[in-house]
């Protein structure tokens, strides 16, 4: 059972609505109803009734509802009493992201850390962008990078790149030749794109581009590794669909081509919270603030 399991539920139980719930923890609504089978699952008990029209509690529901509240109050507590106790001396830093997503002042503004304070110890921690400003908010992690999706009053957002997407392929393709390929031309491409269960939304919004240039995207293959997809280009499988920030430096005789035809921009923001005064935190921001200027 795992802690944001209890902020779900609590969400669906003040909204009586997997909609609005999933809204307000932000997180999508499929995502939200697996995890409370699965918490439903392992309690054993049915904790809403719900069809198309209403979702109500059950009584296990109502007393459950009453011990989430006791225990996310007693997390909130202990964390805050555990800091004072250490005066903010906290030395483990959280940072929530993808890993897919690769972004270079990751591992550059570890190593400055360690380099400036070599007992901070760095958790990295693998979860869907969508995930990333709800954990913040809840002190899951310290610092989460994100899409620019953040609404948080109490969360600050800086951005720390601005890149497009772009198609990987071979450097001998017809294709190659140009500045940028235009999106229409992918029609009928096969394509590798990244698994929709890394982020959902950026996922809809991608197919959205090939949907209003008037076709379907042929895709022949998904995957969560950015390495994995890069081979697949270069044995011919299909195109890699991605960011350039994600691809990087690619193998001698493939070429990252930027798609256009569209508003072709995506940007990445680090997202923290302004009430967190941990000394790891802020060692970190400064160092990341001196690599972004």
């Amino acid at each position: 059972m795992e802690l944001r399991q209890f902020r779900y539920f609590r969400a669906v139980a003040e909204e009586l609505h997997f909609q609005r719930a999933a809204r307000k923890v932000n997180i999508t609504q499929p995502s939200l109803s697996h995890q409370i089978k699965k918490l439903e699952d392992e309690l054993g008990v049915t904790l809403l009734e719900r069809d198309r029209k209403s979702v109500q509690l059950t009584p296990a529901g109502t007393v459950f509802l009453n011990h989430c509240d006791i225990v996310l109050k007693a997390v909130k507590q202990a964390v805050e009493q555990t800091k004072e106790a250490a005066g903010q001396e906290k030395l483990t830093l959280k940072m929530g992201t993808r890993f897919f997503i690769n972004l270079p002042i990751f591992s550059n503004s570890v190593m400055a850390v360690r380099r400036v304070d070599p007992n901070i110890t760095i958790e990295q921690i693998d979860m869907p962008t969508n995930e990333v400003e709800a954990a913040v908010k809840e002190g899951e992690i310290d610092i989460g990078f994100a899409p620019p999706t953040i609404t948080h009053p109490a969360l600050i957002a800086r951005k720390v790149v601005e890149g497009h997407f772009v198609v990987v392929m071979p450097e001998d393709h017809v294709l190659a030749h140009d500045d940028s390929v235009e999106i229409s031309a992918l029609e009928n491409q096969p394509l590798i794109f990244f698994d929709k269960a890394l982020n959902p939304k950026l996922y809809q919004q991608c197919i959205g581009y090939f949907e209003q240039a008037g076709f379907q995207p042929r895709i022949v293959m998904e995957t969560n590794q950015v390495q994995t997809g890069i081979r697949m280009a270069s044995e011919g499988t299909g195109f890699f669909f991605a960011a350039n920030y994600v691809v990087g430096d690619l193998p001698a005789g493939l070429v990252a081509q930027k798609i256009s035809g569209f508003e072709n921009k995506i940007s990445m923001f680090a997202v923290w919270h302004e009430d967190n005064k941990s000394r790891a935190l802020s060692t970190y921001l400064a160092e990341m603030r001196k690599l972004l200027d």
